[in-house]
């Protein structure tokens, strides 16, 4: 899954710089770029930079759900139906030398104004913060509040039933004899201190 990490960006010129810690050795970036969306037949071309050199470029473009027309250059061959509902075109298209530019470029008509999250209705993955308060592997967040709030009535009930018996188990005995009530040893007669833990005996 994926999760969101604290960053840093900083603009400058035509380039956005994040920085940021993970403990894991791959990271996924995602970018939002504005789309414009006035008109059913819609374009936009993305452009790799060429700034480093590449072993394998991979490109995958999702189609828009209820999108039509699409077309992309250069070729990435036929859509597949991804997990998600939406229609997936990927390719590897080999290696590309420092200073090589490849720009990708998709053409679609689409006429629903909704984007593709809401017509399937998808949802994105919690992180670990929000799985608090929403579902676990499909719990329902009501019934987790339940399940904890019956557990912490238990636990009250149990520590009350040993507070009432550790006030009746260390209550005066014969002799005048009591116990401590930091750490339960039993008290002489007359004791100010505990001689076992050193806490003071409060007077009944």
């Amino acid at each position: 899954e994926l999760f969101n990490l604290a960053y840093d960006r900083t603009d400058a010129d035509n380039f956005i710089t994040l920085r940021f810690k993970t403990a894991q050795r791959f990271v996924h970036v995602e970018f939002y770029d504005p789309l414009a969306t006035s008109t059913p037949d819609r374009r936009y071309t993305y452009v790799w930079p060429g700034d480093l050199v590449v072993d394998q470029l991979s490109v995958r473009v999702q189609e828009p759900a209820a999108a039509s027309n699409v077309s992309v250059q250069p070729d990435l061959g036929a859509g597949f139906a991804g997990p998600d509902g939406l229609l997936y075109r990927t390719a590897a298209l080999g290696a590309l030398k420092a200073g090589r530019q490849l720009p990708i470029e998709i053409r679609y008509t689409k006429t629903d104004s909704r984007t593709s999250s809401e017509i399937l209705k998808l949802n994105a993955p919690e992180s670990t913060s929000q799985a608090a308060t929403g579902s676990v592997q499909g719990v329902p967040g009501w019934l987790l509040v339940l399940a904890v709030a019956a557990a912490l009535a238990v636990g009250a009930g149990v520590a009350s039933l040993w507070w009432h018996w550790r006030k009746k188990t260390s209550g005066a005995q014969p002799g005048d004899a009591a116990f401590c009530p930091q750490c339960g040893s039993r008290l002489a007669s007359g004791d100010r201190f505990c001689s076992k833990c050193g806490a003071p005996v409060r007077e009944s």
